[in-house]
């Protein structure tokens, strides 16, 4: 009974943002390696993945100077990610507003289903 609840809450919190939201691009920096034997290393690579999702001002009142600064913006995302990646602090993201790194993120996940990502970035 719980599960169909959240169940039901989770894609209707996707069709909101899915029919509000823009495109949401993601990209990891995922380090190179160094051979231990050799000390040769290889390049690292990137993991790029999307969503959708809905970008905010946080409000005046929340914004303290170090927590949350002026520029930062919040984003809510979908659970369900193309690519089947998690938003991680230090993902870049690109939206229609420009280039961000995401500072923070809290999975909205009673029940252990992510319900939406509430996600911080900052330019």
């Amino acid at each position: 009974m719980v599960d169909n609840i959240f169940t039901r809450v989770q894609s209707l919190a996707s069709r909101q943002i899915g029919k509000l939201g823009q495109l949401i691009n993601f990209k990891r920096a995922v380090a190179g390696t160094i051979d231990p034997v050799t000390g040769l290393g290889t390049a690292g690579t990137a993991i790029t993945f999307a969503g959708t999702g809905l970008i905010f001002d946080y409000e005046k009142k929340l914004i303290d100077g170090v927590q949350i600064q002026t520029q930062d913006k919040r984003l809510l995302l979908e659970p369900d990610l193309i690519g089947g990646n998690e938003p991680m602090i230090d993902d870049v993201v690109t939206t229609i507003g420009g280039d961000f790194t995401v500072i923070s993120v809290s999975p909205l996940a009673p029940d252990g289903m992510v319900i939406k990502y509430d996600v911080q970035l900052r330019s």
